[in-house]
């Protein structure tokens, strides 16, 4: 279930996905991979191997939703800067908010790298690096943890899909 704050900070944009995710459907959740150990004072780390795929849709030139599939059920993304080069790659600062099923959720600032694809103009690979800022629910503790995306981004029709992958890890006494 989603929390008071998340749901009317968020619902609006969820009500534009599909009314089900592919997580959903398949039963799954993002604890699923969740394994834990203690070191010898007792601090116990978790571990959350985190991954999935997401259909991006962007709104506008500085805002994008998604849904998803695996750990996280959807995410909202927000340009915060772009950092055009000579060679045409560029650098863009963002932010996300991914969620998940449960309400969990997490708040990315993040550095992605654009590369034109050769003889497709407007179409990019993209290579993501997420810092984890922010967290709540399920997903409290995991702040300062990084994961990583690749994927394409079709500027021409204002979409992209990207796989998303890493683990992360909490400490807790």
């Amino acid at each position: 279930m989603f929390t008071k704050r998340v749901c009317c900070a968020v619902l609006p944009l969820l009500l534009l996905l599909s009314p089900i995710s592919v997580t959903q459907a398949a039963g799954l959740t993002g604890y699923d991979s969740i394994d834990s150990s203690a070191n010898k004072n007792g601090n116990k780390k978790e571990y959350l191997k985190i991954g999935g795929v997401a259909n991006v849709r962007f709104v506008d030139s500085d805002h994008a939703i998604a849904s998803a599939s695996g750990t996280f059920s959807s995410l909202t993304a927000t340009v915060t800067n772009r950092t055009p080069s000579q060679d045409g790659t560029t650098i863009v600062d963002m932010t996300h908010t991914f969620l998940m099923e449960d309400g969990g959720l997490i708040v990315t600032e993040d550095k992605i790298l654009l590369v034109p694809v050769p003889g497709r103009s407007g179409v990019f690979s993209i290579s993501v690096d997420y810092l984890i800022v922010s967290a709540a629910g399920g997903l409290e503790g995991y702040e300062g943890q990084r994961f990583v995306s690749q994927g394409f981004i079709d500027g021409n029709n204002s979409i992209a899909s990207v796989r998303y992958d890493g683990e992360i890890v909490r400490h807790r006494k």
